[in-house]
């Protein structure tokens, strides 16, 4: 957990808040708070500087959707209690959004991860996960936070299990926001691409999707592990020779093995395999792995399997 999801978390503690949090009230206990029309493009207007007034004001764009405000008044609050924000901001509080700037970035990043956290506790977000037994019902326990399709999309998938992908697309299948749990290796898709049902296929996964009222949410489980037999005696690189010369050129052959090598050691570090089975690395190296389209000359391959089983099998057996 974050250092500003933490603070959310001692906020819902010490002010004794339930889902739905009353998050206007909590708002009115630090700050003074106005709607008005305000310029394309921005949510709010925070001014926190003692030497302009004495109590914080927040500002709200006065034509925005309920559940749209109460994460911008979440989000605005999240300026305000994280100790390190200080100023005058307007805030376009949408995790999806591409803005300027890496310190405005990360700071507006902090508040939207503490307003999640707020309106949508990790605590409850756990329940959810574990009690509802169907997409459907996910989301009518995330309605009860009065938080946006978009909002809960996201947080929820930061509590899912690993190896879930959610996305929320429009009519025409373009994604809105899209996320991926802890500990996927794979990529979920990006934001202004068209979304498949069979995006995952490759990946043996099961997708679900519900239609809601103006979009739909999609969500694809992978499997934990694969089941895959390599070969007897054979090592990878054996397997990896016979692919690239079946796929690539001889003058690209040196530099695709290295990439190949650095997928691999980045995935060793980042999801730290060296207490898994071979069937759950083998999985998340098919993850990293298919879709990219400078691997298709391996993912193509008959012996794409193969290669795999006996990759893994060699980096658990050594402990990496």
């Amino acid at each position: 957990m974050t250092p500003e999801q933490m603070i959310a978390v001692r906020v819902l503690e010490k002010h004794r808040l339930a889902v739905p949090v009353d998050v206007e009230g909590l708002v009115a206990q630090f700050a003074d708070m106005e709607e008005d029309f305000l310029p394309p493009g921005v949510d709010a207007v925070l001014v926190n500087n003692p030497v302009v007034r004495a109590r914080p004001l927040i500002v709200v764009e006065k034509n925005q959707l309920p559940a749209r405000k109460r994460f911008t008044l979440a989000h605005e609050l999240g300026h305000l209690l994280i100790p390190w924000h200080l100023g005058v901001v307007g805030c376009h509080p949408t995790a999806f959004e591409d803005w300027g700037g890496q310190i405005y970035q990360e700071g507006e990043s902090e508040a939207n991860r503490f307003a999640s956290e707020l309106l949508m506790p990790s605590s409850w977000l756990k329940l959810v996960v574990e009690n509802a037994s169907g997409l459907r019902e996910v989301y009518d326990w995330l309605a009860t936070a009065d938080a946006s399709d978009a909002a809960a999309s996201l947080a929820l998938a930061r509590c899912m299990p690993p190896g879930r992908i959610i996305a929320q697309v429009d009519a025409s299948g373009i994604v809105l926001v899209a996320a991926v749990s802890p500990g996927t290796a794979v990529s979920a898709p990006r934001r202004g691409s068209k979304v498949r049902e069979s995006q995952y296929d490759g990946l043996s996964a099961v997708h679900e999707s519900l239609a809601r009222p103006r979009s739909v949410i999609h969500r694809w489980i992978l499997p934990e592990e694969d089941s895959l037999s390599g070969s007897d005696g054979e090592g990878s690189a054996e397997i990896l020779a016979r692919i690239m010369r079946r796929g690539l050129p001889d003058e690209q052959m040196v530099k695709a093995s290295q990439v190949l090598a650095g997928v691999v050691g980045y995935a060793n570090s980042k999801f730290k395999f060296s207490g898994q089975t071979e069937g759950q690395f083998i999985s998340v190296l098919r993850q990293r792995l298919l879709g990219r389209e400078d691997f298709k000359w391996l993912t193509g391959d008959a012996e794409f399997s193969k290669f795999l089983a006996v990759k893994a099998r060699e980096l658990v057996g050594r402990g990496r």
